[in-house]
């Protein structure tokens, strides 16, 4: 098994013919109710944020990996039925409220150029990946892994199917210290940069100090205007009080 399409299923799960997939009334319904501070038709947006690749693995066991990997923690519940499209959603539509207020800014990247998990890093990687390795390290700021949450993973890789070298990678990931600067290194676009700490953002939800000052720390290794930043967490915060459904 291809661990690359592992990612794949976790963060850009798609049905063919571009649309999406989800639980609870599909993801179509929980992106339509996710409202947020600049109006639009999220859906519509979906129709333009596709990934490369199919499904691989079961929804239901992916997921329990994508939660065990980042502690169950923040909006991992959001991303689960979400993944990599709620991500491009968000910082999206953060982009165009910040570019309404900032007429002398550059424009706001495309759609397109939002929630493309196979679009390569700063360090040649997927992108998807890279957005797991960002989520992992924010939900791993304080620097804790201890072996229950350790274990678990290692089950949730078993219902996987995953081969030696993939689980040799998976755990690579996670005993790879949370620096918030080497994170940052790896976006490239601004469109990648706003996607990278609304991913992490999502994890951290209201964590405690130390998930906090790691946030801080990366929004200033990301160089992301205040004002932008700003955006993002308006629309962040408003995603994670509407439940799915």
């Amino acid at each position: 098994m291809d661990f690359q399409r592992i990612i794949a299923e976790l963060l850009g799960r798609t049905t063919q013919g571009g649309g999406t997939s989800g639980g609870a009334g599909g993801l179509d319904g929980l992106l339509a109710g996710l409202g947020g501070a600049n109006g639009g038709s999220l859906t519509e947006m979906l129709g333009r944020l596709k990934s490369p690749m199919g499904p691989t693995v079961g929804a239901a066991a992916a997921g329990g990996l994508l939660g065990s990997l980042t502690g169950g923690r923040g909006g991992g519940g959001l991303l689960r039925i979400g993944g990599m499209a709620v991500i491009g959603v968000l910082a999206h539509r953060a982009f165009e409220a910040w570019k309404a207020q900032q007429p002398g800014q550059p424009a706001t990247p495309a759609p397109a150029e939002f929630a493309q998990d196979a679009a390569k890093g700063a360090d040649d990687e997927p992108f998807g990946l890279v957005l797991v390795r960002a989520m992992v390290a924010a939900a791993h700021a304080d620097g804790t892994l201890d072996p229950t949450e350790r274990e678990r993973i290692f089950t949730e890789a078993e219902r996987l199917q995953l081969d030696p070298g993939e689980k040799a990678e998976l755990f690579r990931i996670l005993d790879t210290p949370a620096d918030p600067v080497a994170i940052a290194r790896l976006a490239i676009t601004d469109a990648q940069k706003a996607e990278l700490y609304t991913a992490s953002a999502l994890i951290i939800g209201a964590a405690g100090a130390a998930e906090r000052a790691y946030l801080e720390a990366l929004a200033g290794a990301l160089e992301l205007p205040d004002g932008l930043r700003a955006k993002l967490d308006a629309e962040i915060r408003a995603a994670l009080v509407k439940p799915p459904g």
